[in-house]
């Protein structure tokens, strides 16, 4: 849903992924996921995606999957991006919300399509706000700021929806000293 939704605000492909590992110094997540959850044309301009061939990899103690078959390889455009996932809640669906960058860096040789996203808080809050909040596992990403949109949808649904990366947490972090705190 979160996908569909993102789309329709913004007539761009999503991508369907997860956080994988992440670099505090960098401030930034690189989140993917096995199996072709993103359109090819999400894959950085002046690069190509790549084809792995799952035929050689050892999936015997991995019930149910795939022992033929190909995964894409590329990294996704750099940009402004929104991340969007539901969550069921004791009284139903919420939505969370995180907004940043995709990183621009060459595409990393991962075996599936990926995005390096820069929250636009520090990660330890992102995480500590992801934690307090309950997230799920996986998301949807679309190349577009489109917070504005989905909070709007939230609000007609009246859905309750948590921002994972608050502007204000943002202004903080980039004053001198910690002055907003």
């Amino acid at each position: 849903m979160a996908g569909i939704l993102l789309r329709s605000f913004t007539g761009k492909p999503c991508y369907f992924g997860e956080h994988l590992v992440f670099d505090e110094k960098e401030n930034f997540i690189l989140g993917g996921h096995e199996g072709g959850s993103a359109c090819f044309s999400m894959a950085k301009q002046g690069t190509r995606p790549k084809l792995r061939n799952t035929q050689y990899i050892n999936f015997d103690r991995v019930p149910g999957a795939p022992h033929f078959g190909v995964l894409p390889e590329f990294i996704t455009n750099p940009g402004p991006v929104t991340l969007v996932t539901f969550f069921r809640g004791p009284d139903g669906y919420e939505m969370r919300l995180a907004c940043g960058e995709s990183v621009d860096l060459p595409p990393q040789d991962i075996h599936f399509e990926h995005t390096v996203f820069r929250p636009r808080i520090p990660l330890r809050a992102y995480f500590e706000n992801s934690a307090r909040a309950a997230t799920c596992h996986h998301f949807a990403l679309v190349n577009a700021p489109v917070e504005a949109e989905m909070k709007k949808v939230a609000k007609i649904l009246n859905m309750p929806c948590v921002d994972l990366t608050p502007l204000r947490a943002a202004m903080e972090f980039f004053l001198p000293n910690n002055e907003g705190s």
